[in-house]
């Protein structure tokens, strides 16, 4: 082989070997399905033990605060009433009662009794007695968790769920391990729960497309995130665990104030946030507040936020300033 034909030999190999290329990922944990797509001139073996190793400490994660999980620490506390609490597990309590007080109670971890009663946790719903819903509610109140160092307590009759902010600390979690293995652009989606960061190869804006609530499969609205901004997204809806009696419908979705099912014509909220926790944890808890409630905390925070509601079987769309003016930007395209 002659001198110019090993240059370009060299020049070939090295650009083939620097492209960035697309790996796709998915793996069942938390009760639902990581998808993770990356964009990395990484060669695919350590593509794929980067992400393999992510999926590990995700998972090692679900063993720890699941409450499905008979051994978790959240089943200890349950049981027990106290757990040593180790640094992650403080943030993530800390975290989660920041967001309590954030929305006035709205959010709350304790109203595992009541989702329990109802037969969500199960997948057999039913309408409770109504002596039994108001019973379930006096135990929920997110104040009775008590924090001390290194140890976390809660008294004989409330139980714990972190169910509602934990995919979206994980989704945060993934994406940060990604990072710090050297992968900086992509997707981690828990099952609606996403993170989009750095940028596709092309440098054209992510889509966030957000679920149709009435027809599905489908999406009711897209949203662009500039290429090099995080951007989460989360909806909760109406739609994800629901069951019918007597003709009527009743989701999963529940008032820590009543015990029952919210009924205020709300049937999806979509959040846009930096952080996954947050969104994950909000787009409940606006759906909770309800449309004047839910936007006007919206308005007051400056958070991007919509609002589907149903009105004599018309779909309705509220949408924020702070969501308006990011999709005017395309979220700062």
């Amino acid at each position: 082989m002659d001198r110019i034909s090993l240059i370009f030999l060299f020049i070939f190999t090295f650009f083939t070997s620097c492209a960035t290329q697309r790996y796709e990922y998915h793996e069942f944990l938390m009760d639902t399905v990581f998808d993770v797509i990356i964009y990395t001139p990484m060669p695919k073996y350590e593509a794929d033990d980067a992400v393999k190793r992510m999926f590990a400490m995700l998972h090692e994660m679900e063993q720890k605060y699941s409450i499905a999980i008979s051994n978790s620490s959240i089943a200890i506390l349950n049981k027990a009433k106290s757990v040593d609490a180790d640094p992650e597990m403080m943030t993530i309590f800390s975290n989660t009662l920041s967001m309590c007080r954030w929305t006035d109670g709205v959010f709350d971890p304790t109203i595992y009794p009541v989702v329990k009663l109802w037969g969500f946790y199960s997948g057999e719903g039913h309408v409770p007695a109504s002596g039994a819903v108001n019973l379930a509610v006096q135990s929920v109140g997110y104040r009775k968790i008590l924090l001390s160092p290194g140890k976390i307590t809660v008294p004989w009759d409330t139980f714990v769920d972190l169910g509602g902010i934990l995919k979206g600390y994980a989704v945060d979690k993934g994406v940060e391990f990604l990072k710090n293995a050297g992968i900086t652009n992509g997707i981690v989606n828990a099952g609606g729960n996403l993170k989009v960061f750095g940028a596709k190869p092309d440098m054209t804006p992510w889509a966030i497309g957000i679920r149709h609530p009435r027809k599905e499969g489908a999406v009711i609205t897209v949203m662009y995130a500039a290429p090099g901004k995080d951007i989460s997204a989360a909806t909760s809806g109406d739609y994800e665990r629901y069951f019918i009696e007597a003709g009527i419908r009743y989701h999963h979705i529940m008032s820590p104030f009543t015990g029952y099912p919210v009924q205020n014509g709300v049937v999806s909220v979509s959040v846009l946030d930096p952080s996954a926790m947050i969104t994950d944890g909000l787009s409940t808890s606006i759906f909770v507040m309800g449309l004047r409630d839910g936007m006007a905390f919206a308005e007051n925070n400056a958070l991007p936020v919509m609002i589907i509601i149903n009105t004599n079987g018309q779909l309705i769309e509220f949408k924020s300033a702070k969501w308006k003016e990011m999709e005017a930007n395309t979220l700062g395209k």
